[in-house]
């Protein structure tokens, strides 16, 4: 017996399965993260952390395996890379970047904005 499965015509409770350069652009204006942003400066080595953050979140929201492949996707889409604000492929994040960012964001003050920003997203709250 074969039974098929198909997604509701609105399916709120799916994510896209390849966003819109329109709807990563979206969620990207719609996270509250302006503290999170403010509280942890500069970068690391010149890269911008709205750009650590943007990579971080279009990795997860195009449902990369890892931040190598949303790196080398970034590498060959300006459009993309536009949109995370980053001028030219010389200007990408490294992965050390990338790893340095990610450990600071598990660590205090960072690890209590970082869960904040997603307490204060609208819709249904959700616990880390």
């Amino acid at each position: 017996m074969r039974i098929e499965t198909t997604q509701p015509l609105f399916a709120w409770e799916a994510p896209e399965d390849s966003p819109s350069l329109q709807t990563l652009r979206d969620l990207q204006t719609g996270i509250p993260d302006h503290a999170l942003l403010e509280s942890r400066g500069k970068g690391f080595d010149g890269c911008p952390v709205s750009v650590l953050w943007g990579t971080l979140v279009v990795t997860i929201a195009l449902h990369h395996a890892s931040l190598d492949v949303c790196l080398g996707e970034l590498s060959r889409e300006k459009a993309l890379r536009n949109l995370i604000g980053i001028e030219s492929e010389e200007h990408l994040p490294g992965k050390g970047n990338m790893s340095r960012f990610r450990d600071v964001l598990g660590r205090e003050p960072h690890l209590t904005l970082l869960h904040k920003v997603f307490d204060d997203m609208p819709g249904e709250k959700r616990s880390l």
